[in-house]
């Protein structure tokens, strides 16, 4: 199955598009090089920084050629191996229900706790919602404990968070800058913003409207992670993996949306989709990440451009990680998900 097929897929064009993808999609949608796409052949990993007309909307498109099967590579995201890349400093899966032992392995950075001391409506470094804004005022913070008790409270407003989302399908509002930020909004803005057709595919419409959409054949995984950007991003996330069809030309999709994100973004989905090569074995994973950065308030255009830059690094390091990883497990057999 020729990459190009596949990396449609990923970027949601309807099956009566698929014909056209070869000789239209690489050079007007994705703008790989024939050179690009020969260098995933031959095992390199690949991105492309597409353009937006905002410019603070982010469309990245990877690609990486993994020698394992798709049903290893859609075991690693499964039970988040497949995430400990170069960004992920901590991730952890949620109970049903959430618990807050599911939290045990988050660290809150002193930095942040600095900032949540002084966080007001329309004033924070954080970016949080109206319950993670009343911690400052919870807090004795001369008091001994106090840091201790604030990371206990905000690790709370993510336990009822990712309940609430899970039941409802509510999703961050967040309350740091003047006017309220709703996550699910921002999302829709950067999937119009995307340089291709609006997604229709079932995996992006179950994703988007979850709880209230089904889709035959996926399961979900509801985990928390900790990231390293420009600083460390607490983010609470829905994945969705579903297997679509039987056998060979079988395929795996999968779409990671973020319920919250600690700094940077206002919304924020992957999606990828994990198939077989015609020949040689192993599977091609494509990857289109789109992301709405929250515009720094000083130096816009430097910033922005900085942490865009950082994201495209920051994919190709974790396609190749990933299957430098999952390679070596295939050959010495599963290690441990990241905790």
């Amino acid at each position: 199955m020729p990459l190009a097929f596949l990396v449609a897929i990923a970027m949601g064009v309807p099956p009566p598009l698929l014909a056209e993808a070869q000789g239209a999609f690489w050079p007007h949608v994705v703008s790989f090089t024939e050179a690009q796409i020969a260098a995933v052949e031959s095992g390199q990993v690949v991105t492309r920084l597409m353009t937006t007309r905002e410019d603070n909307d982010v469309v990245i498109a990877g690609a990486a050629r993994i020698n394992v099967s798709k049903e290893a590579v859609a075991a690693g995201f499964r039970d988040l191996r497949a995430f400990a890349g170069a960004r992920v400093m901590a991730a952890g899966r949620f109970s049903d229900p959430p618990r807050f032992e599911d939290l045990a392995g988050l660290e809150v950075d002193r930095q942040d706790l600095a900032d949540l001391r002084r966080c007001r409506p329309g004033d924070c470094d954080l970016k949080l919602g109206e319950a993670g804004m009343q911690i400052s005022r919870q807090v004795n913070w001369r008091a001994p404990g106090a840091s201790a008790l604030a990371e206990r409270l905000l690790k709370q407003v993510l336990i009822d968070l990712i309940t609430a989302y899970r039941s409802q399908g509510a999703m961050a509002v967040y309350l740091d800058n003047e006017v309220p930020e709703k996550v699910g909004e921002e999302l829709d803005k950067v999937l119009e913003d995307s340089p291709q057709p609006i997604p229709g595919s079932d995996l992006l419409r179950y994703a988007l409207q979850f709880p209230r959409a089904q889709l035959e054949g996926s399961e979900n995984v509801f985990y928390w992670s900790k990231t390293k950007l420009l600083k460390s991003v607490v983010s609470l996330h829905h994945l969705v993996i579903q297997k679509d069809g039987e056998g060979a030309q079988s395929r795996y999709q999968v779409a990671d949306k973020h319920i919250l994100d600690s700094h940077y973004f206002l919304g924020y989905l992957d999606v990828l989709t994990i198939s077989d090569e015609t020949a040689g074995g192993g599977c091609y994973v494509t990857q289109i990440n789109r992301t709405r950065i929250d515009p720094p308030r000083r130096f816009r255009g430097t910033l922005l451009r900085r942490i865009t830059s950082r994201m495209k690094e920051l994919m190709e390091e974790d396609l190749r990680l990933m299957r430098i990883r999952l390679e070596g497990e295939g050959r010495t057999g599963p290690a441990r998900p990241p905790r």
